[in-house]
């Protein structure tokens, strides 16, 4: 439902008002209304769902505290059907860290996005908690060459400590690696040796 105009009534205002309320209470994520949350200049508040059954009464109960906290005018509301295979490969490759579901995170464009591993829990979909995430430094990834670095490590962090054997190819991956490296090196230095013996002896 529309929200009332307040305020003075400015060509600025009535433009943000507009702009706000041309979304629904909660919009569904999808390649017809991509463009218009990435463009809205708002925080959308988007919750990431299986698209089970068994995500249904979570998804309506995200829909009855989006339609108290939007009475601030501050967020839109979203809802991602990770089972839609089109908009399952736009989310993990535009946010990679919050393909998971269940997941709440809050984006504004296509390269600013808050993120935390624990925010999944609609108890804590308050305007203080999301004013908590939207503060955190851990919890924002801007696009930047430190904020790719910090969603490498937290890829890194949260496959080594999902299961076993994601703790074992943290840990095999990196010592193969090294392996490898170390093998070419004494290549490398056996072959220079080898030069220097033959050199030897030509000149005897």
């Amino acid at each position: 439902d529309p929200l009332p105009f307040v305020g003075d009534m400015t060509r600025e205002s009535l433009k943000a008002w507009a702009n706000f309320n041309r979304f629904e209470p909660v919009t569904a994520f999808s390649q017809w209304a991509i463009g218009d949350l990435l463009g809205c200049n708002l925080p959308v508040v988007t919750f990431v769902h299986s698209g089970t059954t068994d995500s249904a009464e979570a998804v309506a109960a995200f829909g009855d505290i989006a339609k108290d906290l939007r009475t601030s005018a501050e967020y839109i509301f979203a809802t991602v059907n990770m089972s839609d295979d089109d908009t399952k490969g736009y989310v993990s490759r535009t946010f990679p860290l919050v393909s998971a579901a269940p997941r709440i995170f809050v984006f504004n464009g296509d390269k600013l996005y808050w993120e935390d591993p624990s925010f999944v829990d609609l108890k804590s979909l308050t305007h203080e908690g999301l004013s908590s995430l939207l503060a955190s430094d851990e919890a924002r990834q801007d696009g930047s060459w430190f904020a790719l670095f910090k969603e490498k490590r937290k890829m890194i962090a949260r496959l080594a400590t999902s299961s076993f054997l994601g703790a074992a190819i943290v840990i095999a991956v990196p010592s193969l690696a090294a392996s490898c490296c170390w093998l070419c090196i004494s290549e490398l230095m056996r072959g220079d040796d080898l030069e220097d013996e033959n050199a030897v002896k030509k000149e005897d």
